[in-house]
């Protein structure tokens, strides 16, 4: 509580903002990186690449933690369970290709000794991969969306492949169930990791989760690791940290799809879910009706930007992940900030249009209309000239010449031409920094008003990610062929105004 308060205090006088002491109580993205919930933009198995993920627990309490594992079309659960971390305790744990073919489900495997429910590392039922290691296949069950017949979930295994992964910190550990999880020295051996699941299979959780378990209170931080082994190329950068998302207990069954991000549950006035973000040295606070509202304002951008380099052989993606979109575009007509629905019958994708603009490195722009900015390939009856993100994990690649380059070899990804973009003067749109618009430019669409008359009409999507750019050369060391990689989070601009906000880009 001292430290909360001293961070309230700083903030207090370094702002001097009104009401600011009520930070601990509202959702919000900690720049400072340490929260409750760890977003992790994006994961892939595709092409010779893995995904590393790590989460610390900075406390002196021990922690319940829901992994959760979902796919890049409309954020379904491929896999899920719960882990426990002892005080202090780092937990790592890899996302890969088990077999190394490029195809059928990937899987997640840890070498790390905290204590999973189900066990991985230290289960005798799951599979062993080709290095001797036990893993989890992931799963496709979520992902027919009520279209398979007689159990049969074939021909999903590809959407496993990619998407992002969620943390979500349930409740804070103490007594018997604590003193499992912690780890005993010098071995490093947790106490009793089976003594966690005798206790869901017919111990004391079995049938009260809340045994011994109090309310999360955060201070976790997680990073990721994008690896290609064969090619000795790796990048990393760390998750996006979300506070006070829940207030109360929410320990589950390992089993069960809670909680998630639409489960925050804090109302500073009762029935309401309060959000503050930053924007323009303002600290806006604002209540909302429903959980995933809350957690949607703290990622809600009208524009996000980073640079592309194209030139050289110099391969760049973008990731830009929209971690709420599920719940809004669940059902028709889709709920704003969103504007379609997830319709996997027809095409299997909800796309919402955005604007591009495109600088090179001398700050030339293109000649007229950025949002002709063409992505491909086309979808089919819509305009091919009006760029589209369609999934809730998105790749975009930059490209330059007759080359189709992507670092992270996504089967789904969109392209951004530069050649189009700079016409007759492509060599100087080589390299740059491009700017997407969340929302289509000269439309109110992707605005969401607030419901309690508070006047804040937040414009955009909730959105993360990163540019990933990679560079394969030989002859900086003779003989030897050279890889690198590096990765830089997505920069963003808010536009939260009352009543009515500009329809300018």
């Amino acid at each position: 509580m001292k430290r909360k308060t001293l961070t309230t205090a700083v903030l207090a006088g370094l702002t001097g903002v009104a009401g600011i002491a009520n930070i601990s109580n509202a959702v919000n993205l900690n720049p400072d990186g340490l929260g409750q919930v760890l977003i992790y933009p994006y994961y892939t198995v595709r092409g010779g690449w893995s995904t590393l993920l790590s989460v610390v627990n900075t406390t002196d309490e021990a922690k319940a933690v829901k992994v959760r594992v979902l796919e890049a079309r409309n954020s379904r659960e491929v896999i899920d369970f719960n882990l426990y971390l002892s005080e202090y305790d780092v937990w790592t744990a890899s996302i890969y290709d088990p077999d190394g073919d490029d195809a059928g489900v990937g899987g997640l495997t840890t070498l790390d000794n905290s204590c999973t429910v189900p066990a991985i590392k230290t289960s005798t039922t799951l599979p062993v991969d080709p290095n001797g290691n036990r893993y989890v296949p992931f799963r496709t069950f979520e992902l027919d969306d009520g279209r398979s017949l007689a159990g049969n979930f074939s021909g999903y295994e590809d959407e496993t492949r990619e998407g992002y992964v969620e943390m979500l910190e349930m409740a804070e550990v103490f007594g018997a169930h604590a003193a499992a999880a912690t780890h005993l020295q010098p071995s490093g051996i947790p106490s009793s990791c089976g003594f966690l699941v005798s206790s869901w299979v017919s111990g004391a959780w079995s049938t009260n989760p809340s045994f011994e378990t109090d309310a999360p209170t955060g201070g976790l931080f997680g990073n990721l690791t994008l690896l290609q082994a064969l090619e000795a190329r790796a990048a990393g950068g760390p998750a996006d940290a979300v506070e006070a998302v829940y207030m109360t207990n929410q320990h589950s069954n390992p089993g069960s799809l809670s909680p998630n991000l639409s489960s925050a549950d804090f109302g500073v006035i009762p029935g309401r879910v309060r959000s503050i973000v930053f924007n323009g040295g303002a600290a806006i606070e604002t209540d909302w009706n429903l959980g995933i509202d809350a957690v949607s304002a703290v990622f809600a951008y009208s524009q996000i930007m980073n640079e592309y380099a194209t030139s050289d052989g110099i391969e760049s993606d973008w990731v830009v992940t929209h971690p709420t979109k599920s719940p809004y575009v669940a059902v028709a007509p889709a709920r704003a900030p969103f504007t379609e629905y997830y319709n996997e019958v027809s095409f299997g994708r909800a796309c919402e249009d955005i604007w591009v603009d495109v600088w090179n490195r001398e700050e030339a722009e293109p000649t007229g209309d950025p949002g002709g900015v063409d992505f491909s390939p086309p979808i089919p009856g819509e305009d091919p000239t009006i760029p589209s993100l369609c999934y809730e994990a998105n790749v975009i690649s930059f490209q330059h010449g007759s080359e189709s380059s992507s670092i992270l070899q996504s089967n789904r990804r969109l392209v951004v031409d530069v050649d189009v973009v700079g016409g007759t003067n492509t060599a100087n749109f080589d390299n740059g920094w491009a700017r997407l618009g969340l929302t289509r430019s000269g439309q109110e669409t992707n605005t969401v008003e607030n419901p309690n008359d508070q006047g804040d009409v937040y414009r955009g999507l909730p959105s993360t990610g990163f540019w990933i750019t990679g560079l394969s050369a030989d002859g900086i060391i003779p003989g030897v062929v050279s890889n690198f990689g590096a990765l830089y989070h997505h920069r963003g601009q808010r536009d939260i105004c009352e009543t009515v906000c500009s329809t300018s880009p």
